[in-house]
């Protein structure tokens, strides 16, 4: 029933007319990322941690419509290319659109504001298997200190609606249907004119993918709620989706090429605990970004 809610509200805002904005922009953001990560299939033992390299792109585009003094609305349409040099199963684009309603709570640039967004697309990838509807909606607070500190908290619901796949004996072979919520904090400083440090952490607890061996089935069977053979890494492994509790820390680097250009690093650690297993993911990334 969600996927629906998503729908409806995304069409209608879409369509709906806004001759009463007081003023409308367009929205455009481009960016070009490369980067490594230590566990793409996010396997639990180290012999089955695969690692890869990856190029990814996207572009987001779309208007704001000034509503009012304090809301604004935006309609924008979004597309991410992903590659991978050695698992090109992974290859994927996603293609999808974000309506969001930003309300400032008052005037001057430290005014504290909220925005309400909900989204839905559909992630294609070379290895169809993993083929997947894809929804979200959720909630971002934020707070501006100072000239040079800024705080973001947000809330997200996160829905993927996959393909069932040729499952195995005694399980559902919907590994990549997926629920989960997540809650963040992203604390932003200023170091200098042109260069930003950003620090984040969120915690997400819902359904996680991880591919592994078949000899490694009795110690994820009693916490597994969907197992399929999976041909993405080679023709041996299991895909399985369990529940976990996740967390995400972030820290990056973000310097000013220009007014709409900046070039960025970061570094992402991720660890996810289920029973009394232990998951991991290392990923590094730069990137060149646009924004209009």
């Amino acid at each position: 029933m969600l996927k629906y809610v998503h729908v409806v509200m995304l069409v209608t805002v879409m369509f709906c007319q806004t001759v009463s904005a007081e003023w409308a922009d367009w929205i455009l953001n481009a960016s070009l990322d490369g980067g490594f990560e230590d566990n793409v299939n996010f396997g639990v033992e180290k012999y089955m941690r695969l690692s890869d390299l990856t190029a990814s792109q996207s572009v987001l585009f779309g208007r704001y419509y000034q509503l009012g003094d304090y809301f604004r609305l935006s309609i924008a349409a979004d597309l991410k290319a992903k590659e991978y040099k050695r698992y090109d199963g992974l290859d994927n684009v996603y293609s999808g659109a974000t309506v969001a309603l930003t309300h400032k709570c008052g005037w001057g640039l430290e005014a504290p504001w909220i925005r309400i967004h909900s989204s839905a697309g559909y992630l294609s990838f070379d290895e169809s298997m993993r083929n997947s509807l894809m929804y979200n909606g959720g909630l971002t607070f934020g707070k501006r200190f100072s000239e040079r500190f800024d705080m973001l908290l947000s809330y997200n619901f996160i829905y993927r609606d996959g393909k069932n796949s040729k499952g195995i004996a005694g399980f559902m072979d919907n590994a990549f249907d997926q629920v989960g919520n997540k809650g963040s904090v992203v604390l932003n400083y200023l170091l200098t004119e042109r260069l930003l440090a950003s620090l984040g952490d969120s915690v997400y607890y819902g359904d996680v993918n991880s591919t592994g061996e078949p000899d490694d089935f009795n110690t994820v069977k009693s916490f597994t709620k969907a197992l399929i053979r999976d041909t993405t890494f080679n023709s041996r492994l299991w895909t399985y989706r369990f529940e976990a509790l996740a967390n995400e820390f972030t820290v990056g680097l973000s310097y000013a090429l220009s007014g709409h250009t900046s070039l960025n690093v970061s570094y992402i650690r991720v660890d996810g605990y289920t029973s009394d297993l232990h998951y991991y993911d290392n990923l590094v990334s730069t990137n060149i970004k646009y924004s209009f």
